[in-house]
């Protein structure tokens, strides 16, 4: 199911994990995205903003991991993962067999495609919350997603400004995009003064002016392919 990874794809998954040096932090980019949004409500049932840029803030993660590659415009699973959420999206992304564009469609839980990742959001709520990162209220037709753990917020956005100000990581530019996507970014904004706040949303300006010309690095191709798709006019599919 998974392809083996030969010597050049292993020193391509070590050069990875060495520039962007985040493999052994505490959360991972969907658990953080989940978090920056602090308190918010969010459908049960339908694909919404969020459910796509989850979708994929996940892919991003896994390329970074070095747990996807792209073979010929197809996304392949090199490895398995440790998550069980990211496990199941490296299984059903073998089984889509596609471009990177067709694996976030496939993904879609809320389309009931054949091989979509189910409950997502559930899946990811349910994971933080456990954490006691958040308490979920739950409705008929959406959660109320409460933020408990401040603190946790705090030093994940901290991280986000400082590096918009200086060098961003692949990391944050992910999380950038992913936000300016769901709400244009007022959840980071808002909590700026204004030189900051101009900060942070030239940087998300200058990724996506890459994304939107398809200016694509070498070594990061694969995220940028699945980050163009939230440059895209919004269809939640």
């Amino acid at each position: 199911m998974f392809m083996q990874t030969n010597k050049k794809t292993h020193e391509h998954t070590v050069a990875i994990q060495r520039n962007h040096g985040r493999n052994n932090e505490k959360y991972n980019l969907v658990e953080k995205l989940a978090i920056l949004l602090k308190t918010h409500k969010e459908s049960k049932y339908l694909c919404t903003a969020t459910s796509v840029a989850y979708r994929v803030a996940a892919l991003c993660d896994l390329a970074l991991g070095g747990h996807l590659m792209l073979s010929n415009n197809v996304v392949k699973s090199v490895k398995t993962h440790s998550n069980d959420i990211y496990n199941d999206m490296l299984i059903k992304i073998s089984q889509i067999n596609g471009s990177p564009s067709d694996v976030i469609k496939n993904l879609n839980g809320e389309k009931k495609k054949e091989n979509a990742v189910k409950n997502l959001k559930k899946k990811i709520y349910t994971d933080i919350e456990r954490k006691a990162l958040v308490k979920r209220h739950k409705g008929i037709v959406s959660n109320k997603i409460t933020l408990k753990d401040t603190n946790t917020w705090k030093e994940i956005f901290d991280q986000v400004v400082a590096e918009c100000c200086s060098t961003p990581t692949m990391h944050t530019k992910v999380l950038l995009i992913c936000l300016e996507y769901i709400n244009g970014m007022q959840d980071v904004l808002i909590q700026l003064p204004g030189e900051k706040a101009e900060a942070v949303s030239s940087c998300m300006m200058e990724v996506r002016e890459k994304l939107v010309k398809k200016e694509r690095p070498s070594e990061n191709v694969l995220i940028y392919l699945f980050l163009e798709y939230l440059c895209k006019k919004r269809i939640f599919i």
